[in-house]
């Protein structure tokens, strides 16, 4: 099963890189408390680097940490990113994410 940051990072990529045509993530959270710039740098990090060879492997041992301060920074991102602009986005995906969660 892939790990939550993976998932995560596909979606980053995805929405707002490929599709997005979103530069640089690392700005909006510049001025970040240091734990949460820490957290959403490893996550934009994850997204940037070689995240398509051995880190997509399912033994790959990312940082631990919980899933919450994954998610967590994961929604900063929708919210600092063009003004919170993509919310509405955000708001609608993980609403139907809630459809799958038992």
């Amino acid at each position: 099963m892939p790990s939550l940051p993976n998932v995560l990072r596909r979606i980053l990529e995805s929405y707002f890189s490929t599709l997005g045509g979103q530069g640089n993530l690392y700005e909006i959270g510049r001025d970040l408390k240091p734990t949460e710039k820490a957290l959403h740098d490893a996550l934009i990090a994850w997204s940037h680097s070689g995240s398509h060879t051995i880190v997509d492997a399912e033994v790959f041992a990312q940082p631990l940490s919980r899933n919450d301060h994954w998610l967590d920074a994961f929604e900063r991102i929708f919210k600092r990113t063009s003004g919170g602009a993509h919310m509405g986005h955000y708001n609608m995906m993980m609403g139907e994410s809630q459809k799958y969660i038992s």
